[in-house]
This record gives structure tokens, sequence and C-alpha cells, in this order.
């Protein structure tokens, strides 16, 4: 009876296992440091779904490239749920799902200048289409339905979600203010409850990752900081000047504000900093041990930048959708 109970049991789990891991295909790939880096590229299993100057791309294991979508300038803020691909038209800016081969494209928000899907709710940035400088934060369900603003922040820069958090940067606590004296870290609940400030410095590119919040610190010459959660240990990492990061398995990738290159360095060695070769980027993306970025130096008539990618070391640096036929 006992031995039945325990073989009972492990059936159970294995099934379970099995549940989850085919549940995880449903996920997309997309780090918490790619969502504050506009979102170039996500990923579902072997597939990635990128975005260049003139709509969107998949490409597979195989390195076979196919155009799903057309625009007349780039999209951005790709991500995966529910077997369905988001993505925000700038033009508008709209949120727009479409299903993974590019058709049943359908508008979900209006004025949505990025957003966050978290559970059942998309948690967005709203724009106000009559007072321009405004960007608040709001939160509707999966459909776009029910949207209701979860702070009274007039203007909000960026955001990320983690462990049922809210953490954001406010451009301007008043709008009145003269530029340069917002930009601060902000955390909240969930449901937009319990604003607590973080940091007073001005801030860019929050990433967060094993127990920090990593930023790039504008009241410092645009050094690379980090706090806890609850805004204590603030520490500077280096002496580089950063223009965005994204801090992925044990490392920091940024664009150094000097030069527009890809640096990279360990979270176990701050001083060892890295360039990646040939790597002139901003908005650094790491999908399935590729980083994707824009590349500032290779851009069409309109002086959009082309999206490339390279390895994680630097090499085998290339223009991703270059030649595709639709």
């Amino acid at each position: 009876m006992y031995k039945a109970v325990l073989k009972t049991l492990l059936l159970l789990f294995i099934l379970l296992v099995f549940i989850s891991a085919c549940e995880n295909q449903n996920l997309d790939s997309s780090s918490l440091g790619n969502i504050v880096n506009e979102g170039l590229a996500t990923s579902i299993g072997k597939n990635i779904y990128f975005t260049d100057v003139d709509g969107i791309y998949r490409t597979n294991a195989s390195n076979e490239v196919k155009k799903l979508y057309t625009d007349i300038q780039r999209v951005n803020y790709l991500s995966v749920y529910n077997d369905e691909l988001y993505f925000i038209d700038l033009a508008s800016p709209t949120l727009y799902k479409m299903d993974l081969d590019g058709s049943e494209k359908q508008k979900v928000l209006d004025y949505c200048y990025s957003y966050v899907i978290e559970g059942d709710y998309i948690y967005y940035i709203r724009s106000d289409k009559e007072v321009m400088y405004l960007r608040q934060l709001y939160r509707s369900k999966i459909d776009g339905s029910d949207s209701k603003k979860l702070c009274d922040a007039s203007v909000i820069n960026e955001f990320t979600i983690y462990n049922g958090q809210i953490y954001y940067i406010i451009d301007y606590d008043d709008p009145m203010e003269p530029f340069g004296t917002g930009r601060r870290i902000y955390k909240m609940d969930i449901d937009g409850s319990n604003n607590m400030l973080l940091s007073d410095n001005q801030s860019k590119s929050i990433n967060i990752y094993d127990g920090w919040i990593y930023f790039v610190n504008y009241d410092d010459e645009k050094r690379i900081y980090r706090i806890r959660f609850d805004g204590s240990s603030k520490t500077k990492l280096n002496n580089v000047s950063a223009w965005d990061l994204n801090v992925y398995d044990g490392w920091v990738y940024f664009t150094h504000f000097n030069d527009m290159k890809a640096y990279k360095f360990s979270l176990d060695n701050w001083s060892n900093i890295i360039k990646l070769d040939k790597v002139e980027s901003y908005e650094l993306n790491i999908v399935n041990g590729w980083l994707y970025y824009i590349n500032g130096a290779d851009h069409n008539e309109y002086g959009y930048g082309y999206t490339y990618k390279a390895k994680l070391d630097g090499t085998d640096n290339q223009r991703v959708a270059k030649d595709i036929e639709e």
C-alpha cells in the first residue's frame, strides 16, 4: 500500500512537471533588461521575433529570416503572450497584437507609450493625445478593456515589474518643474498603492537582477549604480559612463556614452571592462544567446538605424534582415 501511494505521488509529480514545461513553451524570453530597452526582440522556443526599420521579422535556429509585418517605420516593445505577438506602432502610438505568423492584426490599446504584460493584465504608460508631455501609468485587462490609472504622477518615462512591485522613473514630479529636476526612482505595489521614493538621483535604464536595482546615475556623469529594493546600499560599480544597460546572467551589458559602442563587465569583476568589437549600438536586447541592437552607424534614408545582432562576446556581428524577400 505504501509503495503504491509513493508511485502515485511520483506519477503526479512527473505529470505536473510536464504540464509546467508545456505551459512554459507559451512564454516569451523577454528579460527585464529588454523591456527597458524598447523590446527590440523576443522569442518563443527557437523562434526569435525582432523589429527593424520597416516592420517585424522572425528568424529561427537555422538563421532563416521571414518578414511578418510591414510598417513605414520601426515598431517596438515586442512581447509574446498566449501565442500572440504584441507590439507598439510608434506613429500612433498604438498597441497591437497578431498571430505568430503575422496574420489577424488587432488593436488593443490607443496612446500606449510602453507596456508590460503581467498575468492577465497589461500595465502601460498612457500618452495623452492633447497634452503631449503627459505619460501616466495605467492597467487594463489583457484585451485592453477596463483601463485604470494606477498613480497620479504626470510624466513617467520607464517602468518594469518584479515580484508584485512596479519600479518606475518619473521624469518630473510636477510637469511645471524645470528640466533636470526629476527622473527619480520609485516603486509601488502592483495595484498602485504604497508608493515609495527609492532614489532621488536623476536616473535612466532601470534593471532588476539578483536582489538589486541597477541604473544609470545622471547626477554622477552617467555612472552605473545599484541599490536594494528599499533604496538602501547605494553603490557605484565603476567609472564608466553609460547610455543604457541590460543586466543579464551575471553580466552588465551597456552602451558607452562616449563612443556609443557596446561593452560588458562581470558582476564578479566590475573593473574589467570588455569592449564588444565593432558593435556600435544602443537599445541592447538579449535573446537566445544573441545581442540584438540598433546600429547607429548604419541607417536608412530617414535616419532609422538597422537592427543588428552579435554573439554575447561581440563576434559574428551582422545585420539581421538584409536582403530579405517578403
